[in-house]
């Protein structure tokens, strides 16, 4: 069965409000300010949300990659890249990237709390996904510390 609900930007659908609760698949395509997004979630899929552009010569979709990386901004991907595989403090990047330092402060702060960077000490920053080499990293460290015989 296909069931095609409109709802309003501001709302998504609700499971029990529409037939979409016993759906096995549920797609949304989504058009924000940031450009059109199709979510999909079900029980033999995995979830996606995919960042999409519309080709109208050809009057089909495009697929652009998954949103949360094309929708990242230029500044954001330079501090991804890099920091890729390195642990680095604010003015490093400011040097690295030839980008003033408050504005490289400002975007990790949103970057931390966006969950795409951490803090792994004081003013020390590295990726998210790369975390748990830096906490396996850390816990060595700590249990050479609580071990002064060895």
């Amino acid at each position: 069965m296909l069931d095609f609900v409109h709802t309003p930007p501001d709302q998504t659908v609700e499971a029990g409000e529409t037939t979409a609760g016993a759906a096995d698949t549920i797609l949304i395509l989504d058009k924000s300010s940031q450009g059109t997004t199709l979510y999909a979630r079900g029980h033999d899929i995995e979830e996606i949300e995919t960042a999409l552009l519309f080709d109208k010569p050809s009057g089909t979709w495009l697929a652009q990659g998954p949103a949360s990386e094309v929708r990242r901004s230029d500044e954001r991907q330079a501090i991804s890249a890099a920091l890729k595989g390195k642990e680095m403090i604010p003015a490093q990047l400011s040097a690295e990237l030839d980008v003033p330092g408050v504005n490289i402060r400002q975007l990790l702060s949103k970057m931390t709390a966006a969950g795409e960077v951490i803090k792994l000490g004081r003013g020390v920053y590295g990726l998210a996904e790369e975390s748990g080499k830096a906490e396996i990293a850390e816990e060595a460290y700590d249990d050479e510390a609580e071990d002064p015989e060895e």
